[in-house]
């Protein structure tokens, strides 16, 4: 056992006396008024779960925009027999004919 408890046995019990002297709820309320907020864990947890809505739509939207514009713009370049620039001529495949 690490911890190891003193007990007493057979001690007076208090008296209505000895209880009142340490009733004080006014010191508990002054007390209770002047304590600071309680403060987030962490504040960048907080913002981030204030924030978090947002920067999920943020991150959906430029995942549908890079689909959307980078694959499109990729399909444009590889088909096949179009001309890439305009000195270029589409290639007609000796096996079609």
């Amino acid at each position: 056992m690490a911890k190891k408890y003193k007990l007493k046995v057979g001690n007076k019990p208090t008296s209505e006396e000895e209880v009142k002297q340490f009733k004080n709820f006014d010191r508990v309320l002054n007390q209770y008024r002047r304590r600071k907020p309680s403060q987030p864990v962490h504040l960048i947890v907080y913002r981030l779960n204030k924030h978090l809505p947002l920067l999920i739509l943020i991150i959906i939207f430029l995942v549908i925009a890079y689909f959307f514009f980078v694959k499109q713009s990729e399909d444009k370049t590889s088909q096949p027999g179009t001309p890439k620039s305009k000195n270029e001529q589409p290639v007609s495949s000796p096996l079609k004919e």
